[in-house]
């Protein structure tokens, strides 16, 4: 038997969509509801994977075009990371290293994976290796994860 709070399948399609509209349509919309906010902190990332499939080709494609310039490098390099980590395809956090409880990760844990990233930037956190040698690295997790929850329209990449 389902839990009373948990959306329907139907629920869980009109939240994602919800969730996929542009921040001014969804602030147009009003906040959601409590259940909706306990079923979003249990599900993946809410970009449709054609969406993730383009700005993962928009990434390789300026990988290839980019050699002569790391810093160009190493942002689309956090986007594919981020994809792969946020797809369930690598088991440790891109900048952090965590493992996360669920694969693929849930929304919380990608938000906490965020929060890592930012903290990094203000230096909150000692700063891990991988940002010391490739310091747009976390910038293109961030953007990438922000992204995918949400938080931000535009893609990573275009």
């Amino acid at each position: 038997m389902a839990e009373s709070w948990r959306l329907s399948d139907q629920e869980r399609i009109d939240l994602v969509r919800r969730l996929n509209l542009s921040q001014q349509e969804q602030q147009a919309r009003g906040p959601l509801s409590p259940r909706e906010r306990e079923e979003l902190d249990l599900l993946p990332a809410i970009r449709q994977p054609a969406q993730i499939d383009e700005v993962i080709a928009a990434a390789q494609r300026e990988l290839a075009t980019f050699t002569d310039k790391p810093n160009l490098i190493d942002y689309r390099q956090g986007v594919l990371d981020a994809i792969s980590w946020a797809r369930g395809e690598r088991a440790e956090a891109p900048v952090s290293g965590q493992v996360a409880e669920f694969q693929p990760p849930t929304y919380n844990e990608l938000l906490d994976e965020v929060s890592f990233v930012d903290d990094v930037s203000y230096r909150r956190v000692p700063t891990p290796m991988i940002c010391r040698r490739r310091p747009r690295y976390s910038t293109g997790v961030g953007q990438t994860l922000l992204w995918l929850v949400g938080y931000v329209d535009d893609p990573p990449v275009h």
